[in-house]
């Protein structure tokens, strides 16, 4: 249950919840993401550094920049105790 407290933390902040969103669509650079989120850069690369020390996102170096996308099997992880929750 920490663990799962923990991820609810860092998804309580809109903009990672939206960035978590975008990257479902496939991967993405940090220039695209400012573009759609509408922040600053420095916070872009902010959220992105939380939802990756949380395991939510990968990052793949690809030349200069870097591509982020969701971790799957940590995403799934997290729905399925999120459903555990739920009456059946």
């Amino acid at each position: 249950m920490q663990k799962l407290a923990v991820l609810l933390r860092v998804l309580s902040e809109p903009n990672r919840l939206k960035t978590l969103r975008l990257l479902a669509d496939g991967p993405k650079c940090v220039c695209e993401l400012k573009k759609d989120l509408r922040i600053p850069q420095n916070l872009v690369s902010h959220h992105l550094r939380v939802l990756k020390d949380a395991k939510l996102v990968q990052c793949c170096p690809c030349g200069k920049e870097h591509h982020y996308s969701n971790n799957r099997e940590e995403l799934a992880k997290l729905k399925t105790s999120l459903l555990a929750m739920l009456p059946n």
